[in-house]
Parts: structure tokens; C-alpha cells; sequence
């Protein structure tokens, strides 16, 4: 088989896994502070996980980017719609970083601490949400710049 179809086949899969994974966070995020004493903690450390299957698939998704990218010859091999979506991709990393991270971890706080921790995690779940959003927003650039350079050359 192509190594080319293979490199595909692993970033499509790893795609599916990030953005399947990311879709519940900011809402369990949300009910796991609401139900703070009615399972909160189970609704958070669902979110956590989510968070970091999640995180760990955006990095192969670059990263099997990459390798598709080398496989096809380099940088100079491909157009400037995968160069765009590549820097899109390292903002999401970004976003994910500076906005999702500290969130994530004032409303796992605000979940298992004291009243005056939860209601400081309040604005964190919509700064969480929001950076999920943004993320998605990114992803939806990327992904139609992607469709766009392959249709646009169909051997790439």
C-alpha cells in the first residue's frame, strides 16, 4: 500500500479522535461544577480525560501532518493551503495552552475545593468553552484549506 494513503489514513484518524474527543469538554466542565456534591468528580475527571485524549490527538494530528508532508517531498512539495493549515494547527496548539490548560485546572479546583474556588471557577468554564469554540472555529479554517489545496490540485 502507498506510504502516502497510510500517512492519510493516520491523520484523518487522529483528527476524528481530537475533535470526537473535545465536543463534551466545556459542558462536562459546566455540570461537574454545578454538581459539585452529586458527582461533580466524576464529571470533571470525565472531562480531564476527554481533555487529554483529546490533546494528545491534536499533537499526532500534526505530527502524522508532518510525516504525510515529508512523505510527499517537503515544504517545498506542497501547497501553501497545507503551509497555512500547519500554522492554524500550531495556534489551536496555542489556544490550548495559554486559554484551555489553566481553565481546565481552576475548575478541577473549583470541583474539589471550597465555595469561594467554585464560584472563581464560574467564569473558568466559559473561558474553557470559549477556547474550545475558538478551537473549532480554527479547526474548520484548516480543514477547508486543506479540501480546498487538494481539489484544487488533484495530485496532492
Amino acid at each position: 500500500m502507498n506510504a502516502i494513503i497510510l500517512w492519510r489514513v493516520a491523520h484523518i484518524l487522529f483528527v476524528a479522535v481530537w475533535m470526537g474527543s473535545s465536543l463534551s469538554i466545556g459542558a462536562d466542565a459546566k455540570r461537574a461544577l454545578a454538581e459539585r456534591a452529586n458527582g461533580g468528580a466524576l464529571l470533571i475527571a470525565r472531562a480531564s480525560s476527554a481533555f487529554q485524549r483529546s490533546m494528545a490527538a491534536l499533537i499526532l494530528t500534526f505530527g502524522s501532518g508532518l510525516g504525510l508532508l515529508f512523505e510527499k517531498g517537503g515544504f517545498k512539495a506542497v501547497e501553501r493551503e497545507v503551509h497555512m493549515t500547519m500554522g492554524i494547527t500550531l495556534i489551536i496548539i496555542l489556544v490550548r495552552a495559554a486559554l484551555a490548560m489553566p481553565s481546565l485546572s481552576r475548575v478541577r479546583k473549583g470541583v474539589s475545593g471550597t465555595d469561594e474556588d467554585a464560584a472563581d471557577a464560574e467564569g473558568a468554564t466559559k473561558r474553557l468553552s470559549m477556547a474550545i469554540g475558538i478551537e473549532h472555529l480554527l479547526f474548520l479554517a484548516g480543514l477547508f484549506l486543506m479540501v480546498y489545496a487538494v481539489y484544487k490540485n488533484p495530485a496532492a
